[in-house]
């Protein structure tokens, strides 16, 4: 270490120690922490001391759903392409940033089978250990919000942990 990273330390230290025997001495006088505190936040304090949940009187109402756009749950006209193909995965790790990933129940598929309607550098899919993992970018480039990944199951099919 050079002199000045040594000074700063030992500058630093002392200035510790001295207001630790401050606070001390403060303490010992009578003091509290509330006489530091600005006087917003002592009102927060007096305010909130005898906030509970159970005396809230709310309700809730749902209102208009007006501003959905792709995200209104529906399923897509489409599948897409199909992407992958396993019969191994009992289970599915997803980490979506950007699109829908939907999950269902396809009689006429006999392993679990992947689509999407969008093209390989949007999504990433790789299979450890009996566990699907599904990744997608990270969400930066507009073009993205759109994509649907779809994961069909054969009939009766449940993963253990998703």
């Amino acid at each position: 270490m050079n002199k000045f990273v040594k000074r700063c330390l030992i500058t630093g230290l002392i200035m510790m120690v001295a207001g630790g025997a401050m606070a001390v001495t403060a303490v010992s006088y009578g003091a509290s922490i509330w006489d530091l505190t600005p006087n917003g936040a002592i009102r927060w304090r007096n305010t909130l001391e005898d906030f509970s949940f159970d005396n809230m009187d709310y309700k809730y109402e749902s209102g208009p759903t007006d501003d959905f756009s792709y995200l209104d749950f529906e399923e897509p006209a489409e599948k897409g392409s199909q992407i992958y193909t396993t019969g191994m995965a009992d289970s599915l790790s997803a980490e979506i940033r950007t699109g829908r990933l939907i999950i269902k129940e396809d009689p006429d598929v006999s392993e679990i089978t992947i689509y999407s309607n969008k093209q390989k550098n949007s999504w990433h899919i790789e299979e450890d250990n009996g566990t699907l993992k599904l990744k997608t970018d990270s969400g930066l480039s507009l073009d993205d919000d759109d994509l649907v990944m779809t994961v069909s199951v054969p009939k009766g099919f449940q993963f253990s942990d998703v």
